[in-house]
């Protein structure tokens, strides 16, 4: 038998790549597998894309009285407040209507800011200058002249333009320079990959199945319906001894304004009726001992399920979101982004997750104060 027509030495050239069939096999076994990596990363990039804009619609549907879109809203806004990924102080986020994002102004243009660095990958000839080692310094120098002339030299209190081009411009320089500099250099053919037809309709449903996947799982898990804006004004009104109210407004403190606004040392400026409420009340002053470590919070139970570990953390600290309701006996003050500044009434709150009220305070108007 001729060398070459032997079947095991053909099976070994051919598992040691010396054949080219072999070498096509190969090639195409390598083309798969970088499809694969590829296109995992898309999906996964688009999921935090997904939850990002459920983090930035949240107070829009927080804003809703139904209660499969306050559920949505309660659970992207809470979710970044038990993260503790931003101090979400009212008067330095952006708000609809009474409901602040759970993001502060810089960290929503940090937000933005990534997303749009990093999508930066797909575009097939990226400008140059995102791949030079200067590109991520430049951007820092922005947010770094803001935050450190505001938060440690404090000279000045910066606003929430700045706060969100600062931000943007900071994570934006250094996610396009990550995404230009090595994972393009790691997978050279991702643009490529990931702009393919099929590539685009299979990345968005895998992003989507995902996405649906946590929220259903998460939903299950809970079990417990979020407090609506609708119920919290409705169980104010009911335990106001106010007849005819001239408003009724219902504000959400984010999960971590309590603890951020005893800290801020800018907050005299923007007092208002609602934060000095929250400010005074004694979970708050508890959150501030957990944090300098005076008071050591009781450990969760063993084995305790998700909905039990929410409700243990909602009711030692009302961590997971309140609502606050003024009813008024006269027009109220609002400046800036801030809640209500002055108004005579009944001011109410309530734990977002129990829907149990935690404190009622009487505001007189100054000329009942004289």
């Amino acid at each position: 038998m001729r060398q070459e027509d032997d079947p095991f030495l053909s099976l070994m050239r051919f598992l040691e790549g010396k054949t080219d069939h072999s070498k096509r096999v190969s090639k195409a076994l390598e083309d798969i597998w970088e499809s694969f990596i590829c296109n995992i990363i898309w999906v996964f990039f688009l999921f935090l894309v997904l939850f990002i804009a459920l983090a930035f619609a949240s107070p829009i549907l927080l804003s809703s009285d139904n209660q499969t879109l306050t559920n949505a809203g309660a659970f992207a806004h809470v979710l970044i407040g038990i993260l503790g990924l931003c101090h979400q102080l009212p008067y330095r986020s952006l708000m609809w209507g009474t409901i602040p994002f759970p993001l502060c102004a810089r960290c929503l243009g940090i937000y933005a800011g990534a997303i749009s660095g990093f999508a930066t990958i797909a575009l097939i000839r990226p400008p140059k200058q995102m791949t030079k080692f200067w590109f991520p310094i430049l951007a820092a120098i922005p947010i770094s002249i803001d935050g450190v002339t505001q938060t440690i030299m404090l000279l000045r209190e910066s606003n929430n333009a700045l706060r969100i081009l600062t931000g943007f411009i900071f994570s934006f320089g250094i996610l396009a320079y990550l995404a230009n500099s090595f994972l393009r250099r790691w997978h050279p053919s991702f643009p490529i990959k990931i702009r393919k037809p099929f590539a685009v309709f299979f990345d968005s449903m895998a992003a989507l199945f995902l996405f649906y996947l946590v929220l259903a799982v998460f939903a299950a898990e809970i079990g417990t319906d979020y407090m609506t804006v609708g119920q919290a004004r409705s169980m104010a009104l009911s335990l106001s001894s106010i007849d005819n109210p001239v408003q009724v407004k219902a504000f959400f403190i984010s999960s971590t304004a309590a603890l951020s606004i005893l800290a801020d040392p800018y907050y005299p400026s923007h007092r208002g009726n609602v934060m000095d409420m929250v400010r005074e009340a004694d979970f708050s002053k508890d959150r501030i001992m957990h944090f300098s470590g005076e008071k050591v919070a009781q450990p969760m139970p063993d084995n305790a399920t998700l909905t039990q570990m929410l409700s243990i953390l909602s009711e030692r600290d009302h961590r997971l979101g309140i609502w606050a309701v003024a009813v008024l006996e006269e027009e109220a003050v609002k400046k800036d982004a801030s809640f209500i500044e002055s108004g005579a009434g009944q001011y109410y709150l309530f734990d977002g997750f129990t829907g149990q009220m935690i404190l009622e305070k009487r505001f007189k108007s100054p000329s009942e104060k004289a």
